[in-house]
């Protein structure tokens, strides 16, 4: 498996949030994926990167069009995701000019774990 590939398959639900424009995305990583051996051997944790790519895969979904990030206007890993833990994403979007602002919160048990400010082009 890759990375890409991992990440789909970790996806297991989206739902519409509360506010229209909002969604909130759960993601559950098998601990056995081979992303968690090398990051960190001993002490898995799920890479930053990943957190970035969830939120850039779930407006992907909700969309149904094919997106590249253009820019990451923020990103802040506050807390550790470890192999196991269902991941919860939520999401607003925000049409711009010519891409889409897409703003993530993470969270683990209500607990933030971190949080995605990024801009979205579709390709």
């Amino acid at each position: 498996m890759n990375m890409w590939s991992d990440l789909q398959d970790s996806l297991v639900a989206i739902d519409p949030g509360i506010e229209p424009g909002t969604w909130e995305a759960k993601f559950l990583f098998n601990p056995s994926l081979s992303l968690f051996r090398g990051h960190f051997p001993g002490s898995p944790l799920l890479p930053g990167v990943m957190q970035v790519e969830m939120a850039h895969l779930a407006m992907e979904r909700i969309a149904g069009l094919h997106y590249r990030i253009i820019g990451v206007n923020k990103a802040k890993f506050t807390g550790q995701i470890f192999p196991g833990d269902q991941i919860t994403i939520r999401l607003a979007a925000k049409d711009q000019e010519d891409y889409l602002q897409v703003k993530a919160q993470l969270s683990v048990e209500r607990r933030k774990v971190g949080s995605v400010i990024m801009n979205l082009q579709a390709s």
